[in-house]
């Protein structure tokens, strides 16, 4: 009778510290949901829940793609601005590299084209022309 008495506690007890866990698991998703308004907007919520990272190490990435630094290594798959033919001729590395390079070239020339665009504007506007090419006076 004895055991059945220390079992039917330690089963009590199991059950208790099951149902605070539940409980606490619950109260974190109440407080954490983002569509719980009332919740989320308590000061005692605000000071526990909100993390800014503050504290953590701060790095930076740069996500800059160009010749020398592919977007991901060991992948084999697209090569932008590579044709099928000369990427299916060349090591990856090196079909990657030179399909970096082309499209490198061609957002330079685009970039030239918007400044040389620029360039031709100002020279219109210095020289006081209209769009028919009269000056203004």
């Amino acid at each position: 009778m004895k055991a059945v008495e220390v079992g039917a506690q330690e089963w009590h007890e199991t059950q208790m510290k099951l149902r605070a866990q539940r409980d606490a698991m619950r109260a974190h998703a109440e407080r954490t949901d983002p569509r719980n308004l009332l919740s989320r907007a308590r000061a005692d919520n605000v000071d526990i829940e909100i993390d800014h990272g503050h504290d953590k190490d701060r790095r930076t990435y740069d996500y800059h793609v160009s010749p020398e630094r592919p977007p991901i290594v060991g992948y084999t798959g697209h090569i932008p601005g590579a044709k099928g033919e000369v990427a299916l001729s060349k090591r990856y590395a090196q079909a990657a590299r030179k399909g970096l390079e082309r499209v490198q070239r061609e957002r330079e020339e685009r970039l030239s084209r918007t400044s040389d665009m620029d360039a031709v504007q100002r020279v219109l506007d210095n020289a006081y022309l209209d769009e028919m090419g009269h000056t203004r006076a």
